[in-house]
Parts: structure tokens; sequence; C-alpha cells
């Protein structure tokens, strides 16, 4: 409804076609969505790497959302020791 509202309606018709014969399914923390065809998507998200290195940016896509495409979106946990005052040796984990 969104689109309708805000697109010209070649661009919302030409979104809503994209979305033609793409089921239903769970992805992320979403309820149901409909994703774009992977073969749309893949070439959307390369689109968007060739910007961003044009930018020096970079780009991650989040797995939660995209599961074949994407990267994890949690930070990696670094490991760190830290001598006690006895002498022990303690691993801690702060995020990167």
């Amino acid at each position: 409804d969104l689109f309708r509202e805000v697109l010209p309606e070649a661009h919302y018709q030409l979104i809503k076609g994209s979305f033609k014969g793409q089921a239903w399914r769970k992805v992320g923390i979403r309820d149901m969505t409909k994703m774009l065809p992977e073969r749309t998507r893949v070439k959307g998200y390369e689109r968007l790497m060739k910007i961003g290195d044009k930018l020096d940016m970079q780009i991650n896509i989040c797995a939660c959302q995209n599961p074949q495409e994407g990267s994890s979106c949690l930070a990696p946990l670094k490991s760190k020791t830290v001598e006690t005052q006895n002498g022990d040796q303690l691993d801690l984990f702060a995020s990167a």
C-alpha cells in the first residue's frame, strides 16, 4: 500500500510484478514475506556493492533477512585475556 502511495504507477507495477509467483515464507524475524527472486536480489546486491566501492563504503547484507546472500549481522567476538590480582588469567569476550 505504501509503494502504491509514493511511487509512480509504472514503478509500482514493475515492483509488484517482480513478486509474482513468489511464495510466502518465514524469513528472519518477519511473520511472513515474499522475497524477490534470488537472481533479482543478487543483481541488486551487486549494484549496491559497486556503489559502495565507489564511495569507499563497506556494504554488508544481513543473513537474517537474506539467508542465501547475507552474512551474519552479529559482530564477531574478540577474545581478550586479562590477568587477575592473583595471577590467574581470564578470557573475556567483547564485541568488535
